[in-house]
């Protein structure tokens, strides 16, 4: 849960700030503020030297999107070990921005079902 009375605007750089600067050999391919059902949310593209796996250091790739909803930080993340190119990374958003948000609780009928 958001810690009560974080704005966030505020919530964002924190959140990517654990990124940008805690991952053995961090390199930043975008960040940027994106649309995720209708309500802005934070876009990052990155890679970084994975954990060892068999003696062997890996260079990971990931992108990660948040999205504040109410007092929740909403995060989505695809990892790889491969490289990935401009059209997986547009069809993997692609399913990321299929997400829709259910009703807040107060808005559910009780005899509806979830």
């Amino acid at each position: 849960a958001v810690p009560q009375g974080t704005l966030t605007p505020e919530l964002y750089q924190e959140t990517l700030a654990l990124y940008q600067g805690k991952l053995d050999g961090y390199t930043e391919h975008a960040c940027r503020e994106i649309t995720l059902a209708e309500a802005p949310a934070w876009l990052l593209d990155y890679s970084w030297n994975g954990p060892e796996d068999e003696g062997n250091q890996g260079r990971i790739s990931q992108i990660a999107v948040f999205q504040r909803r109410g007092d929740t930080l909403l995060t989505f993340t695809f990892s790889t070990s491969l490289s990935l190119k401009n059209s997986q990374k547009t069809m993997l958003l692609e399913v990321i921005k299929s997400f829709t948000p259910l009703p807040p609780e107060n808005d559910i009928q009780k005899d509806q079902p979830r």
